[in-house]
């Protein structure tokens, strides 16, 4: 019988509207006309042009699509991140595991990841893992995440509409804290008054930033420190290209005689020394831009008055391979990433590679804090609106990236320990499949407490073996031996 919550902190469930607060790209485009798709323009990555504009997050949004370390080590981050995730409840009074919380939580996640009236039309709704995947990379761009849960007409959860964390300003609320209030939405985009931004002091928005200062309310991108160093490095390739062009290839030179090319001037032309000298360099100039307009695969065609000849400017040759290396272990620092993972050659000990990827990992796992938070609460939220009272954790999975045949003995030694604890009646049998991650079969006889791991289980515990068991005993070609008392 699930434990009600204590008087001291009872729950009070807020105001609900079914009115979308939050804005986003779809809400400046009015009904019927097509969204404008930014990404089919190449967006200028000029260091000049985007350390002039002075916009941080603009400034890594535009560097995250057109640069190549900063797009990569996005990427990759965003993909370590997604590890996969449970969602689980737990009583409020007594923080013990809720199974029919728990069963709610994972239904409000399936009815938003199907479709159910097919008279709609298209299907609006976002799968929650692709939410979450967008939820990763604004925390990556941005330094948090926000989501508002959309309420059905019956004010009972339908979606979650994600919200680009940079509209986000933060106001006092007068009482020490503050509220968030969505900017950029002036001149009356969303059909609202011109120049009123838009109060999210509301109860289904859900707004976290990761690594905040004690003295601001506004968060730092994890990417930050990368722009000097991403600007640095496009500097001093575009230099290394221009010196290339100038001092790199030989240069096809072009002699004009120019007692031949006075013969071919008008009589007039030639009695006058300055038209003369005009008619010489209109020659010249029109030679010049014949050569410069030429493909390096053009043949060259002239007449006799003018030499041409392939000659070595003797440009300095300079070897800046290890400036080079400096300058991208510099950016890879800055971008949080090894060298290894943005595809730079660099030397050292396995040992250290081995140092640096731990070190990326743990980066990774810190960008999942603000999705864990924000989506716990939404999803709490969600379940009470339902009348549950319990609260919900949404916990990513642990990042390992070792192979699942690799993993396969670990994953045995967890098993066992979780069937020591259910056959003592230390966890439940939906506990126990939740932590397994195989569906709850509460048909099924259940088997916590029955002791059916130590050989003193109960007659009642051998005689009504049935699927579910079988399912909970490990296959027998799988290593068991994994070390611990266990064994």
């Amino acid at each position: 019988m699930p434990t009600k919550p204590s008087k001291a902190n009872p729950i009070v469930l807020p105001k609900l509207t079914s009115t979308v607060k939050s804005r986003t790209v779809e809400s400046k485009t009015p009904k019927d006309a097509l969204i404008p798709n930014q990404n089919n323009h190449y967006s200028t990555r000029d260091p000049k042009t985007l350390r002039a504009q002075g916009l941080v997050t603009e400034a890594i949004r535009v560097l995250s699509k057109e640069n190549g370390n900063l797009s990569t080590s996005v990427y990759n981050m965003v993909q370590i991140a997604d590890s996969g995730w449970k969602v689980a409840a737990y009583l409020p009074s007594t923080s013990e595991f809720s199974e029919e919380g728990t069963m709610l939580a994972k239904n409000v996640i399936a009815s938003m990841d199907t479709l159910h009236n097919y008279t709609e039309g298209f299907g609006k709704k976002r799968p929650i893992p692709m939410i979450v995947q967008t939820l990763l990379r604004e925390g990556i761009i941005t330094s948090g995440c926000a989501i508002e849960l959309v309420l059905d007409e019956g004010l009972y959860p339908d979606r979650f509409q994600v919200v680009d964390y940079s509209t986000l300003k933060w106001a006092s609320d007068g009482k020490g804290s503050r509220y968030p209030v969505q900017t950029g939405f002036e001149n009356g985009a969303f059909g609202g008054d011109p120049g009123i931004d838009i109060k999210l002091d509301i109860a289904t928005f859900y707004a976290e930033t990761l690594h905040l200062e004690a003295d601001t309310a506004y968060g730092t991108s994890i990417l930050r420190a990368a722009l000097d160093s991403s600007f640095a490095s496009s500097e001093f390739i575009a230099d290394m290209r221009r010196s290339l062009f100038k001092s790199g290839h030989s240069r096809l030179t072009a002699t004009l005689d120019t007692a031949r090319i006075a013969e071919t001037a008008a009589p007039e032309i030639k009695k006058d020394p300055v038209k003369l000298a005009a008619y010489l360099n209109t020659v010249k100039g029109e030679v010049e831009t014949a050569l410069s307009e030429m493909s390096p695969e053009d043949s060259v065609v002239a007449f006799d008055t003018v030499e041409f000849e392939t000659s070595d400017i003797g440009g300095t040759k300079s070897d800046y391979t290890g400036l080079l290396a400096a300058i991208n272990n510099q950016e890879a620092t800055a971008l949080k990433t090894p060298p290894s993972i943005l595809g730079m050659r660099s030397a050292g000990s396995q040992s250290l590679s081995n140092s640096e990827t731990l070190i990326f990992l743990k980066g990774a796992a810190a960008i999942q804090t603000p999705v864990e938070a924000i989506m716990s609460r939404a999803l709490t939220t969600a379940v009470r609106l339902y009348g549950s009272d319990v609260y919900v954790k949404f916990k990513f999975n642990p990042i390992d990236l070792r192979p699942e045949s690799e993993l396969e003995a670990f994953h045995t030694m967890k098993e066992t320990r979780f069937l020591n604890r259910l056959s003592l009646g230390i966890i439940t049998d939906a506990q126990f499949c939740h932590e397994m991650d195989i569906p709850y079969n509460s048909a099924a006889p259940k088997l916590s407490g029955t002791n059916f791991q130590v050989g003193g289980g109960s007659q009642s515990t051998q005689t009504t073996r049935g699927a579910m068991e079988d399912n909970l005993q490990p296959d027998s070609d799988i290593p068991r031996n994994g070390g611990g008392s266990s064994q």
